[in-house]
């Protein structure tokens, strides 16, 4: 989200003023960097990952030990 947990910025300028603005501001500075930390811990820990991984894994495994048969 826009400002919640980043910024998106369409050109260098927005950047620098992005940049600056948290430059100047130490509480939006760890807020926002508080923000994005509990984002990446939601989405992309390795928990999630295996959570969204484990059914296609399965289902490639029952394929194949449907084609194959186990060992």
């Amino acid at each position: 989200k826009n400002g919640f947990e980043g910024f998106i910025c369409n050109d260098k300028y927005e950047f620098a003023d992005a940049v600056s603005g948290l430059l100047k501001d130490k509480e939006k500075r760890y807020l926002l960097g508080a923000n994005a930390r509990k984002k990446a811990e939601r989405e992309f820990s390795r928990e999630v990952y295996s959570q969204k991984l484990q059914a296609p894994i399965e289902e490639i495994a029952s394929r194949w030990n449907g084609k194959y048969g186990t060992r």
